[in-house]
């Protein structure tokens, strides 16, 4: 039975009311009999073991004066039991594979922080010929599951498969993953790359570009970010995306892609719903 945060049970003719917790590297386990002023917290460093609930059943046992049950062996078994049980549907997880695909772009593409306003940030990063996975400071190196999604292969993250999504210019911006059994995947959007945000990367598009006649002006707002002005228009600020493209804040779906031509940036390419247009640099 459960009531109140609480497992309310018998345990061999007392009544046994308990709660255990499992987070990634650590397991808990906290036991007490209410009729025999006994009470139990244990620790482990480890994640996902049933170390903690062996040995709570056997001090209740040694306390109460029973005879001893081999608690350990029981759940030996039993976790043997749940291994093969997990081998054999690793296995049957190659149904699902789609076989002979490969990923929508260089790896390169899809290296960047992802983050979400809840659970954080998660890293991909190069490693060699692969990419590899970090998340709250531990990591996994990942293989190519098929087309754009990818499964970690190592603890704790075995198995979790990463999503890669792009927007519709072809471009990744998105990675989802299931961190957790009772939810659904969980979204992460691709930050800009930190490049974007240093002073000595953005000057270089400082500068009045063409645009159909018009004098358009970009310019350095606080030494950390650009601003783009067109006449009859208000200043919009312009966001990081990724690459040389920034949006313009307030501006939903609209942004300005820098083109850079040996060393130098030759023109801003405005991208809008009503189409694309392009402002030679004049200055």
């Amino acid at each position: 039975m459960y009531g109140l945060g609480w497992f309310d049970q018998p345990y061999r003719g007392h009544e046994l009311i308990h709660h255990g917790g499992n987070i990634d590297g650590f397991s808990a386990m906290v036991a007490f009999l209410p009729d025999d002023d006994v009470g139990i917290v244990l620790l482990s460093n480890r994640n996902g073991t049933p170390l903690p609930m062996a040995l709570t059943f056997s001090i209740f046992d040694r306390l109460l004066g029973f005879d001893e049950i081999d608690w350990n062996g029981r759940f030996k078994l039993v976790w043997s039991q749940l291994e093969s049980a997990q081998d054999e549907s690793e296995g049957l997880e190659e149904i699902n594979r789609k076989k002979d695909t490969k990923p929508s772009h260089d790896l390169d593409a899809f290296v960047g922080d992802y983050s979400h306003p809840g659970y954080g940030k998660i890293a991909v990063t190069r490693n060699g010929d692969a990419i590899k996975v970090a998340f709250n400071g531990m990591s996994s190196d990942l293989e190519h599951w098929h087309f754009d999604v990818f499964r970690a292969s190592e603890e704790p993250f075995d198995g979790l498969k990463l999503t890669f999504s792009n927007n519709v210019n072809g471009d990744i911006d998105k990675l989802s993953v299931a961190l957790e059994q009772t939810v659904s995947a969980i979204e992460f959007e691709k930050d800009p790359p930190r490049e974007m945000f240093e002073r000595d990367f953005l000057e270089q598009f400082v500068g009045k570009y063409d645009l159909m006649g018009m004098a358009v002006t970009v310019e350095l707002k606080g030494g950390h970010a650009l601003a783009v002005t067109v006449p009859g228009q208000p200043r919009f600020d312009l966001e990081p995306f990724m690459g040389t493209e920034f949006k313009l804040k307030g501006a939903d779906g609209a942004s300005i892609r820098f083109i850079i031509n040996n060393g130098e940036v030759t023109e801003a390419v405005f991208i809008q719903a009503n189409g694309v247009f392009s402002a030679k640099r004049k200055v």
